[in-house]
């Protein structure tokens, strides 16, 4: 019978020299090692054993946020405020062509202030914030303001390059988040999948130009309405306004297509075939 020997200090004196020659790391001390089940394992090893445990369940859980979409609850005030400008919407654009200037100054005045509660609420109370109002929330601004902007060109109270200018590059931020939409989803895409906003795979945010761009079009054309209401339509003010708004409007569109600063991707890119 091969007689069994006991891991003492003798044998870890004698192992770092006949490991030496195989190009194994010398043992150090003794202390920094144990004997377990017939192997020689260090602390550090013994440590990431048991940390291993917790290591695969968080690598998991990540490649399960990665592979999984993340969803969302919709139904918040802020939400429901972005929709109901939205609904009315056209009454404003009805309101305009029929030359009730009065009336549409109220609503238009009424929604740009919406727009302003609904995005406090959703910066300041916990659970209001969501994906899809970053979504909702421009694109209601931008058919709000791309509404009275063409009914003031068809009445003659903006100048019509102008108006092509404004519809242009809104036309344009939508077909290029449109396809940023596209290739951030998993393929196959179908068109459920990619009209579901409860999956987030784009977040949409306004730019610092943009923001201003945007405010300056609300005054182009509150003072617009106001100008026929109280008849000072020949003020010289409106060349200022109209060339001010093109500037930050052409360089709104360059901010958000060039440098991508509107736009963060929520998950990984398509994979190419």
């Amino acid at each position: 019978m091969i007689p069994r020997f006991k891991f003492s200090a003798s044998i870890g004196k004698v192992l770092p020299s006949l490991l030496r020659p195989c190009n194994f790391p010398p043992l150090v001390s003794v202390s920094n090692y144990t004997y377990t089940r017939g192997r020689v394992v260090s602390r550090i090893d013994q440590k990431f054993i048991q940390n291993l445990g917790s290591h695969k369940i968080k690598i998991k859980t990540k490649l399960q946020s990665v592979k999984n979409f993340s969803k969302e609850n919709i139904l918040t005030l802020p939400n429901a405020i972005s929709l109901a400008r939205l609904l009315a919407t056209p009454g404003l654009g009805y309101l305009i062509l029929n030359n009730n200037h009065m009336y549409a100054t109220g609503i238009f005045v009424v929604l740009c202030v919406s727009d302003l509660v609904d995005g406090y609420i959703a910066r300041n109370v916990n659970g209001q914030s969501s994906i899809f109002g970053s979504i909702i929330d421009p694109v209601a601004d931008k058919l709000m303001i791309g509404t009275a902007t063409i009914t003031l060109g068809i009445v003659g109270l903006l100048p019509l390059p102008l108006v092509i200018l404004y519809i242009s590059r809104d036309v344009g931020l939508v077909l290029f988040g449109a396809y940023l939409r596209y290739i951030s989803l998993p393929p196959p895409v179908t068109l459920k999948q990619f009209f579901n906003l409860k999956l987030k795979t784009v977040e949409a945010t306004p730019s610092y130009v943009s923001k201003i761009n945007t405010v300056l079009q609300a005054l182009l054309i509150t003072t617009s309405l106001l100008a026929e209401v109280f008849e000072f339509s020949d003020s010289s003010v409106f060349p200022f306004l109209w060339y001010l708004t093109a500037t930050t409007t052409v360089w709104s569109s360059v901010d958000y297509l060039c440098f991508k600063s509107g736009y963060r991707m929520i998950r990984r890119k398509r994979r190419k075939k």
